[in-house]
């Protein structure tokens, strides 16, 4: 059976693979502090919320601003959600290789 790596806590072997790790990136014209930042954000694509995330000082407030539903998010986000993660992903191993 293959072995469970975990990687949430800052103190896990593998934290670099969470989406809180402080691994920033740029992409699409802008600077992303986290992958977390870039995934919520992605939501609210031309919005003042995509703002507000982007700018968050924390992961876990960019977390938060992206759970609200009091601001709308994209109507294709069921569809396109799986292709953000990925192309974010890429990119923040990219810079950091």
């Amino acid at each position: 059976m293959a072995k469970k790596i975990k990687f949430f806590a800052k103190n896990d072997k593998y934290y670099q693979f969470s989406n809180f790790a402080g691994f920033g990136f740029e992409l699409d014209g802008h600077y992303w502090k986290t992958m977390e930042h870039y995934f919520q954000a992605m939501k609210f694509v031309g919005t003042d919320q995509f703002e507000k995330i982007k700018n968050s000082g924390s992961p876990k407030q960019a977390k938060d601003l992206g759970q609200t539903r009091a601001v709308p998010i994209r109507s294709d986000w069921d569809t396109v959600k799986e292709d953000v993660m990925l192309v974010g992903l890429r990119k923040k191993f990219q810079d950091e290789a």
